[in-house]
């Protein structure tokens, strides 16, 4: 029973993301002084904007977000920065899609600027040394209850009942 218990506690992440590396810059202070902080570990994640594949690597965009307890991107709106992640290895487009939540860990490398947009922003690279790809999060119904719609889930045949107004 006690190893049943200690099994369901387990992280699933790997050990390099499950806690913040000590003395670890944030993308703040990386923003500010991109230079100062080369060679340094960070544990960062958010949602992937875009990835590029290289002939040996494959290049994640990343819309910073702050981490949970357990190293999970939040769902607030409040986005901290941008960042590059450079992977070794093929990573495919179609699975680290869009909208997609990473955390990542590794070596700070020197910055590259790109345009986001008309405007040059300089992002921060992260020689990846540990990733993790978090499954999509449960989406919910919107709709009004079933007892509101007494043909739920499936909908009332005739498709001007739909468009009426609530009661």
């Amino acid at each position: 029973m006690l190893g049943a218990f200690l099994t369901g506690c387990a992280s699933p992440l790997p050990a390099p993301l499950q806690s913040d590396p000590p003395d670890a810059p944030t993308l703040q202070q990386v923003l500010a002084s991109p230079e100062r902080h080369v060679g340094q570990s960070v544990r960062w994640g958010g949602v992937i904007i875009r990835i590029e594949t290289q002939s040996d690597s494959s290049l994640i965009e990343v819309l910073a977000k702050p981490l949970d307890n357990q190293g999970r991107p939040l769902t607030v709106s409040d986005a901290t920065g941008r960042f590059l992640s450079r992977v070794t290895g093929f990573l495919d487009p179609l699975v680290f899609q869009r909208e997609r939540e990473v955390t990542v860990s590794g070596r700070l490398g020197h910055s590259q600027t790109r345009t986001v947009g008309d405007y040059p922003y300089r992002y921060p690279v992260v020689e990846v040394d540990s990733w993790h790809l978090w499954e999509p999060r449960p989406t919910y119904r919107t709709e009004p209850p079933y007892w509101y719609d007494p043909w739920y889930p499936w909908g009332y045949p005739y498709p001007w009942w739909r468009d009426r107004p609530p009661f």
